[in-house]
């Protein structure tokens, strides 16, 4: 897999504000052969024939869709994340929290209760 738009992230970090979605290019091939049949004195088939060959190759020259289409403001490279959140969005907010955002947990996966399956939250989350 081939695509030098998206190895190169120079252009990302200097010029964050007016970076255009890359084109994808990929380049995937592959192939496989296997073995014996052989034939020297006509014939032998070292127990009794085979050969199997195969080729895949794609190629694909499109508009990238798998990148986030989302671009880093200049405020966000100077590291101020206060519009990051879009508060209208009941998906990111939550009346029920006094700041209005929901809280997120993050449990210890090693501490899960064998009877009631539930696990321990890692404390100051």
């Amino acid at each position: 897999n081939r695509d030098n738009t998206v190895i190169a992230p120079t252009r990302l970090r200097s010029d964050p504000v007016n970076v255009t979605v890359p084109q994808l290019i990929r380049n995937e091939f592959g192939a496989y052969a296997d073995g014996p049949v052989v034939i020297p004195h006509v014939y032998n088939g070292r127990n009794k024939s085979f050969w199997f060959f195969d080729y895949e190759g794609l190629r694909s020259h499109e508009r990238s869709t798998a990148i986030f289409p989302f671009v880093p403001t200049a405020a966000m490279w100077k590291g101020d994340l206060s519009n990051a959140v879009d508060t209208n969005n009941p998906c990111t907010v939550s009346p029920s929290c006094p700041t209005g955002f929901t809280p997120i947990v993050i449990y210890d996966p090693k501490s899960t209760d064998p009877v009631t399956f539930q696990r321990t939250p890692f404390a100051n989350n």
